[in-house]
């Protein structure tokens, strides 16, 4: 639903909204990383069978922020049996831990929710001792140590989610640089040194970047989470965990593939400070086999093998299958030099699907697979013989485009299982036009673009554009396709368009609050008409909302030459919409 107020200013005008709603509360599902307001009774029982059997005697720490198992505090665990929870202590304050992580000496670690103390806890006795007091931070979500730098990362949510470091013996935040949108409520890190996060803006898993803070979707948990959550790695079968809250707490197992997450069971309480203890196994490092037309192999697997400090390999394999979602054959990886390893995987003159995973174990029993969580995730491969498949093209078509804003880009994407090897756009101008080409330029994964080759004095308003998009694949026979044709209008007005329309964010307002606020400001530059000239509706795209009616919503407007705002505006307002919404 959109609402649009005819408003007639100057381009380089500077614009400010602010609204106001007055709102029952809890009128619309939001994220919050706090405690949650109430628990889900009764609980479903815990499952019986573990997801992962190598984890059944894996022992995992915890803290209750709300539920009735065991008292508000410290818990032990083993990761087979979340219903089954031991009480370390109760704990008298008032500010729960709100994220939670062992260190590369076995000391559990923890952050309070609320006044920011850095704490350590007694796996033994329970008792929580305050270390310092975290600075730099807003709200410290999740914690994680990485074991490939011996370093504790922070997650410090301010209005989005900021990576960081935490240095244990002062307290202090450091941040690394970007955010990723939304409440990323607690953080993990792999053995190989992967960051991930649990999203609960969107409910996605995301990667994260040790350097630059910058957030990749990895894929929906399929879970819709909220409140207080915990996270945590299982270094003995580098696999990934999640003590999730929805409307009631679960122990649930995290692809990080795909991001899916499978129940492990119900710990019929709010589980927060989650925290795997155990050192990390050998590393292995390995670049997953391309789809290929080879279908006799060998299919080299090459690796490198990593083993911790002080420790030697004992056991080094890989597993495989044909055409089976269960791997079930193996082979022993031959040594290199240095810390290289290789193995093949035999083909059989067939196209098939190969799955295939690898393990290690040193002379102290530590495990490592690759990929994380193996073999519940594992790489594959297809072997396809002769390509008949055709390029699969995304593309939005083009409606219509102002000529102040010709040529047009054309973005698409295209995916083959071998690969893309060439993106292009026919096109023409009118029925009787002649047919022209131009070439797509290779973005970021299976994204294309390229401007039409043309001119504003090429064209004029009112002239019809019709265009196919081309893909071409990789594979020896170079399968072709296209789009439909697609047409669209050369116009004589811009519409320009302030944000990308997908980006979830709790602003512009919060309705479970009785009365929330906030204003944006919007400069010249950021709207941009090319040729100048005047703004004559302003319109608010909203992409989705709660059905519940909110009264009181007022959306107000004011011109301004200020560059910045540090206060609310609260005189020179225009009234543009006042009533329900």
């Amino acid at each position: 639903m959109s609402k649009s107020k005819l408003f007639s200013v100057a381009i380089s005008v500077l614009m400010v909204l602010v609204l106001v709603a007055s709102v029952p509360a809890q009128d619309k599902e939001v994220s919050s990383h706090g405690r949650a307001p109430s628990i889900q009774n009764p609980l479903p029982p815990s499952v019986t069978n573990p997801v992962n059997p190598l984890a059944w005697n894996s022992r995992a720490f915890g803290y209750n922020a709300y539920g009735t198992p065991v008292p508000v505090g410290p818990f032990k665990f083993f990761l087979n049996n979340p219903g089954a929870l031991t009480s370390l202590a109760s704990d008298p304050s008032s500010n729960f831990v709100s994220a939670g992580s062992f260190d590369g000496s076995g000391n559990w670690w923890g952050v309070r929710y609320g006044n920011l103390h850095l704490v350590k806890i007694d796996t033994s006795t329970g008792t929580i001792t305050q270390m310092g007091t975290v600075t730099g931070a807003s709200s410290i979500t999740g914690m994680a140590w990485d074991p490939t730098t011996n370093t504790m990362y922070a997650m410090n949510y301010a209005t989005n989610s900021y990576l960081g470091t935490l240095n244990l013996n002062t307290g202090a935040f450091t941040q690394l640089g970007g955010s990723v949108t939304g409440i990323v409520i607690d953080i993990a890190c792999s053995n190989s040194g992967q960051i991930y996060g649990v999203n609960i803006s969107d409910d996605l898993l995301w990667s994260i970047n040790k350097t630059t803070g910058a957030g990749t979707s990895v894929g929906p948990l399929g879970a819709n989470a909220n409140y207080a959550q915990g996270m945590s790695w299982d270094r003995t079968v580098d696999s990934c965990y999640w003590a999730s809250y929805t409307t009631l707490g679960e122990l649930r197992r995290i692809n990080t593939q795909t991001g899916a997450s499978t129940v492990v069971g119900a710990f019929n309480c709010e589980v927060d400070g989650f925290a795997i203890p155990g050192s990390a196994g050998p590393q292995i490092q390995h670049t997953p086999l391309p789809n290929t037309q080879n279908l006799t192999g060998p299919y080299v697997v090459n690796c490198q093998i990593v083993p911790p400090g002080g420790s030697t390999i004992t056991y080094a394999k890989l597993f495989w299958s044909r055409n089976n979602p269960t791997v079930t054959d193996s082979v022993t990886l031959t040594a290199g030099s240095g810390n290289n390893y290789s193995g093949n995987i035999p083909g059989n003159g067939s196209p098939a699907t190969y799955r295939y995973y690898l393990k290690a174990i040193d002379n102290n029993g530590k495990v490592g697979v690759a990929p994380g969580g193996a073999p519940t995730s594992l790489y594959s491969f297809l072997a396809i013989g002769t390509d008949t498949t055709k390029p699969v093209i995304t593309h939005t078509p083009i409606t219509e485009c102002p000529r102040v804003n010709w040529p047009k880009t054309v973005n698409a994407a295209a995916t083959h299982p071998i690969g893309i090897d060439s993106m292009w756009v026919s096109w023409k101008k009118g029925y009787s036009g002649i047919y022209k080409r131009f070439n797509l330029t290779k973005g970021s994964g299976n994204n294309w673009s390229g401007p039409f080759n043309s001119d504003t004095s090429q064209v004029a308003v009112g002239d019809t554009i019709f265009y196919r998009v081309h893909a071409r694949s990789s594979s020896a026979q170079q399968v072709k396709d296209s789009t439909a044709q697609y047409n669209f209008k050369i116009i004589n007005q811009a519409t320009i368009t302030i944000g990308n329309g997908t980006t979830a964010c709790g602003w512009p307002y919060y309705t479970f609050y009785m009365d929330s606020r906030t204003q944006m400001l919007y400069l010249g530059s950021e709207i941009n008409i090319p040729t100048g000239g005047y703004i004559t509706n302003i319109g608010f795209d909203v992409i989705s909302a709660a059905s519940q009616t909110m009264n009181g919503f007022k959306i107000k407007m004011k011109n301004t030459t200020a560059s910045s705002i540090s206060a609310f505006e609260t005189t020179g307002m225009i009234t543009s919409y006042d009533g329900t919404y």
